[in-house]
């Protein structure tokens, strides 16, 4: 059987319906309706982005070019999994040292390593969250009154955790 992975990410605006891409609203019903597509083995979505209002800084989007991922591992998992950079109605901060997103910032380091606490060469899924997660309550919670906290929903079944990085 062929395996498949869909990976949907999203950095900006939105509110508690939709994400704003371009400054247009995108039903986030519709992106939940395509990550729920069973003709695809593994479906991945992670939205750093608030609720509107509220913001630390200015985020932008700009459409990139459409790239090829060569996946060197077996999925062996089926499902997905949605992550959000905060939960609730908590604001997502951003950082000017970082460049970003606390959140984004910590996502990144962890798909380079840093989430690899077992050492095996590995990073999983749940690697990536938990640290990703850790380290953006520990930063936001210097720079802000309410720390941020990441959520997430996963729907996934397999024979181990999902390897994002061999």
């Amino acid at each position: 059987e062929d395996e498949s992975m869909l990976l949907f990410y999203y950095s900006g605006h939105a509110d508690a319906q939709n994400l704003f891409p371009n400054g247009k609203p995108l039903a986030l019903q519709k992106i939940r309706t395509r990550l729920e597509n069973r003709d695809v083995s593994i479906r991945l979505g992670l939205v750093d982005a608030c609720r509107g209002g509220g913001w630390t800084a200015v985020k932008g989007l700009e459409p990139a070019e459409a790239f090829d991922i060569e996946l060197p591992m077996e999925l062996s998992s089926e499902g997905s999994a949605v992550i959000a950079s905060s939960s609730g109605l908590e604001d997502a901060h951003e950082s000017e040292a970082l460049g970003g997103s606390f959140f984004t910032h910590y996502w990144v380091a962890a798909l380079r390593g840093a989430a690899d606490r077992d050492e095996d060469g590995r990073v999983t899924l749940s690697e990536s969250f938990d640290y990703a997660k850790e380290m953006t309550i520990r930063d936001t919670a210097l720079v802000a009154d309410t720390p941020q906290h990441p959520s997430f929903q996963f729907n996934l079944r397999g024979r181990r955790d999902l390897p994002l990085v061999v």
